[in-house]
């Protein structure tokens, strides 16, 4: 009892010196989440779980047949017969080698449907990894834009609190009526809450982020923007979805368990024929007999004659198995076929937007250019909004390059490549992150 608790306290006293995960990057870029993110998720490890039980499955199955060795030892006292040795101590030593030879193909097909789920196992691992990694990506993303979206609402807060002030000014001079000034207080409330819901989302974001990646008490607070290589060529839609029913792993998976199903109906046919069984029989008795056999060897055969329901119910259960994994492969290749389509379009439309995008970007930042200079010639006083329209342009551009990413990376999943394929080898090469707030007028 008092080493146990020496033990415990021992435990104790170590536990402050017990290594703590490093802290995250800063600033974090996408390849380190990615990274990180597939050290011990969950997902995977629930995955890993089921491809190791699996694994447990197919060893089962092929150790059925396997040698068996047993060692049996009898201690027996009896009391003999007149014409037998006179002693009471009966004891032997049994030494049975057992093996299955021929089981008319039961082990085989049972062997077989454990190894193609276990290949199936191994590919929806794969499959969870990958989708993963799509997570993450998404996740990333809307830190990004959160971060952008607070930018342009405190930097139209900013504009529209010297616009106030200067009106309660003018107001108190009597040159700004009292309606007036309510109506400019209640924009400058709107856009004040706006900001709020805006650096609320920000917490919101990264704490979604740090979760996925295992660290929910430490969130990031810088990311690096990636740069993201979009302008890929797009494959006809009928060539995705050549690639894709080839080369989509949960596809895959489905077509390995349905092999499986077809080899677990094949054994479950198999269930009421012969086994033959071989035997050797080493033995060593306290007292000798003639008729006894120190040595035996023997060949079996076990013929089912009556086994009632039992082989009918299991070949029903691998039939009901075998069609229902049918119906999901089916199911599985028309949602991947709309999957593909929905993807596929959607390249095509952002492909689209970012172009509208670009070319508002550019113009609000000649705009804003124009505003400057006019603004320090005492010309006009549109420079605050000027600034507020060139942050919702580098909002909607980055937005536009972000979701076209991820229908890249989406396309990536459904056709069997890694996802993140848009993103340039190296991801240490980044564009510099967004200001977090403009000048003000």
């Amino acid at each position: 009892m008092i080493r146990l608790a020496g033990t415990l306290l021992a435990a104790v006293l170590l536990l402050p010196s017990l290594p703590h995960a490093a802290p995250l990057p800063e600033p974090l870029t996408l390849g380190q989440a990615l990274a990180l993110a597939d050290a011990h998720h969950p997902l995977l490890e629930r995955a890993r779980a089921e491809l190791e039980a699996a694994r447990a499955e197919l060893l089962q199955a092929d150790s059925s047949d396997d040698l068996e060795v047993r060692a049996e030892l009898e201690a027996r006292w009896v009391k003999p017969p007149t014409f037998a040795p006179q002693s009471n101590d009966d004891s032997r030593a049994r030494l049975r080698v057992d093996k299955r030879l021929y089981d008319f193909g039961r082990t085989e097909h049972r062997v077989a449907a454990a190894r193609l789920d276990t290949e199936g196992r191994r590919t929806l691992l794969e499959l969870s990894r990958r989708k993963l990694r799509l997570q993450v990506m998404q996740r990333f993303f809307e830190v990004l834009l959160a971060d952008l979206e607070f930018a342009r609402d405190n930097e139209e807060m900013a504009v529209v609190f010297v616009r106030l002030d200067k009106a309660r000014k003018k107001n108190e001079l009597g040159q700004l009526s009292d309606i007036d000034l309510l109506a400019l207080e209640t924009r400058y409330q709107e856009i004040r809450s706006k900001r709020y819901r805006s650096e609320a989302r920000q917490r919101l974001a990264r704490q979604r982020l740090a979760l996925l990646l295992g660290r929910p008490e430490d969130l990031p607070d810088t990311l690096a923007p990636p740069v993201l290589d979009n302008d890929r060529p797009l494959p006809e839609y009928e060539e995705l979805v050549r690639r894709a029913l080839a080369d989509n792993p949960e596809l895959q998976a489905l077509r390995a368990q349905l092999d499986g199903a077809a080899k677990r109906l094949e054994a479950a046919r198999a269930s009421d024929r012969p086994v033959v069984t071989g035997r050797m029989e080493a033995t060593h008795y306290q007292r000798s007999f003639g008729y006894r056999d120190p040595f035996r060897a023997s060949l079996a055969i076990d013929i089912p004659l009556y086994t009632g329901d039992r082989s009918r119910a299991e070949e029903a259960d691998a039939w009901a198995r075998l069609h229902s994994l049918q119906a999901r492969l089916k199911e599985a290749e028309l949602t991947l076929r709309e999957q593909l389509l929905d993807s596929w379009q959607r390249v095509q439309t952002l492909k689209a937007q970012r172009d509208q995008a670009d070319t508002n970007r550019d113009y609000r930042e000649l705009y804003l250019d124009r505003s400057r200079t006019r603004y320090e010639q005492e010309l006009t006083t549109d420079l605050g909004d000027a600034m507020v329209r060139q942050s919702e342009a580098r909002l909607l551009s980055s937005r536009t390059e972000f979701e076209l990413a991820l229908a890249w990376a989406t396309l990536d999943l459904l056709t069997g490549r890694e996802p993140g394929a848009g993103l340039l080898p190296g991801d240490d090469h980044r564009a510099s992150p967004p200001d977090s707030a403009g000048d003000t007028p």
